[in-house]
């Protein structure tokens, strides 16, 4: 009888040792309900070891930030018990489950890790601020974690669907008659958070840029020593100025003017299309400090805030070109480095002031050396003057002229008086006082004379020069400024009303 294929196959199946398969599925089944349940018991070890490590975080000796850590992990053991229930009971799948919790870990230990982090670079960058290693943004960014993680305005946030931890800050608002804490719009990811803690921003070495574009000059500064005498302007800084001169009304006088100040400021760009350039002088040169900093547009509208963002690249802080006081602020700074690079111009020639023409002879050593005495009279003349009746910027450029000086370690303009801080033979902080009122131009001059002629120039040529630029100007009465402070851990300078102690900044 012919033999059919599908006859033949079925023909095959008698030949099945049903007995063994069944033995091999029994087999199996009984292997993947051990498999079920050793991974229900990992599940269960990998939970219990997490609430272990979630209620035994480490401890700090930052309350506030050990206190929100608290928070965080309090919240999170909720979470993560909220989704070993939904995988007990089948509503979650165990590959959901396994992502999430790794998701968890990942973030809890950057959680975890920014808070001992945080403490530890504290001080580290505190003593480098105070060494004038570190940016006082750098300090700042620190100050805006810490805002962060101030257990009674901000807490940790699990976002049960992403499982990204944020930082949130508190508000108080009302509802329903009722004064109740929310959080508010303004957050800080974790992971932001984690990068700005490893702030690193030097100083800019502004001083050793701006010798360097003087000697740049080179003989073109002795050029403009030559207008200076000639159009009777009586020096470099009076003679490329604001406001017209005799000199000026020459063609050739003003197109050589006017090429010098173009090339003044683009080097003055150079230095500050750098944001970090332009923090480091705001707040080492001019009257910012790390308070000054902000993110918040609408205090960054008060006279002083310099509002700060987040670079999307380096997700470091960055000044914000969009800041209410931006545009002034550059101001500000290109207004200093033009009033350094001039005055270190006539630092190195001598301009006779209102005289003529040098004679083609050599000076001799007696006459340059009174020449040069002459000039130096004049600069602190005026810079004495600029402190007692200038405008703020005027008074900025005087306090940083004046902390200049070797033994001077702070000045202080306020009110009611003049300070100027000075250390003694021993090293000990020396402060001298001098009562400020409407009409005692004079008589402060001639005290701060006395006080701040480090060369021991003439004292009588020094004053009339602080009288000649203090004519028919009253004391100003107005403005408060405060220079450089020396840094006792935390504490940094700060406008009326700031003080920072402890390790803690306190508004």
């Amino acid at each position: 009888m012919p033999t059919y294929y599908k006859y033949a196959e079925r023909s095959a199946d008698s030949q099945v040792n049903w007995a063994e398969v069944g033995k091999g599925i029994s087999d199996m089944l009984a292997d993947e309900v051990k498999i079920r349940e050793e991974k229900k018991a990992a599940y269960e070890t990998a939970f219990q070891d997490d609430m272990k490590q979630l209620s035994t975080q480490p401890q700090g000796d930052w309350q506030d930030g050990t206190n929100v850590i608290n928070n965080f992990a309090h919240n999170m053991m909720e979470q993560k018990l909220i989704d070993y229930k939904a995988l007990k009971s089948g509503k979650m799948k165990p590959r959901e489950y396994t992502l999430r919790q790794q998701n968890y870990t990942n973030q809890t230990n950057s959680a975890l890790d920014l808070n001992k982090r945080l403490q530890e670079k504290r001080g580290k960058a505190i003593a480098a601020f105070q060494a004038g290693k570190l940016q006082a943004m750098s300090i700042a960014d620190l100050k805006h974690v810490q805002e962060y993680t101030d257990f009674s305005n901000a807490e940790i946030i699990v976002d049960p669907y992403s499982s990204i931890f944020t930082l949130g800050r508190m508000e108080t608002k009302m509802i329903n008659g009722e004064k109740v804490k929310v959080i508010s719009k303004n957050t800080l990811p974790v992971n932001i958070a984690s990068i700005l803690i490893e702030s690193n921003k030097l100083p800019y070495d502004v001083n050793k840029d701006i010798d360097n574009t003087v000697n740049g000059f080179g003989s073109q500064i002795n050029v403009l020593r030559e207008l200076a005498t000639q159009t009777k302007a009586g020096s470099i800084t009076k003679l490329t100025g604001i406001g017209p001169l005799q000199g000026t009304k020459d063609p050739q006088f003003k197109g050589v003017i006017d090429q010098f100040n173009k090339a003044v400021d683009q080097k003055i760009t150079e230095f500050i299309t750098n944001k970090d350039n332009l923090a480091s002088i705001l707040t080492t040169q001019l009257n910012y400090n790390v308070d000054s900093f902000t993110r918040n547009p609408d205090e960054a509208k008060q006279k002083g805030k310099i509002l700060t963002n987040i670079d999307p690249i380096t997700h470091f802080s960055t000044l914000d070109e969009s800041g209410p006081n931006y545009k002034e602020q550059v101001k500000e700074a290109s207004d200093w480095i033009r009033t350094q690079i001039l005055s270190k111009m006539d630092n190195k020639v001598e301009v006779e002031l209102g005289g003529f023409a040098p004679q083609p002879r050599q000076l001799s050593q007696y006459e340059y050396e009174r020449a040069n005495a002459k000039k130096e009279a004049i600069i602190l003349g005026e810079q004495i003057s600029n402190l007692i009746t200038g405008d703020a910027n005027k008074i900025a450029t005087s306090i940083a002229y004046i902390e200049g000086m070797d033994n001077v370690t702070q000045v202080i303009k306020s009110k009611d008086a003049i300070k100027i801080i000075t250390k003694d033979k021993e090293g000990q902080s020396v402060t001298n006082s001098y009562p400020l009122s409407g009409n005692n131009a004079g008589d402060i001059g001639k005290s701060l004379v006395n006080q701040l002629n480090p060369d021991k120039l003439s004292q009588t040529i020094v004053i009339d020069y602080v009288n000649q630029f203090n004519k028919n100007k009253k004391v100003n009465l107005a403005d408060t400024l405060t220079g450089k402070k020396t840094v006792d851990f935390f504490q940094t300078p700060t406008k009326a009303g700031g003080t920072i102690a402890g390790g803690n900044i306190r508004e």
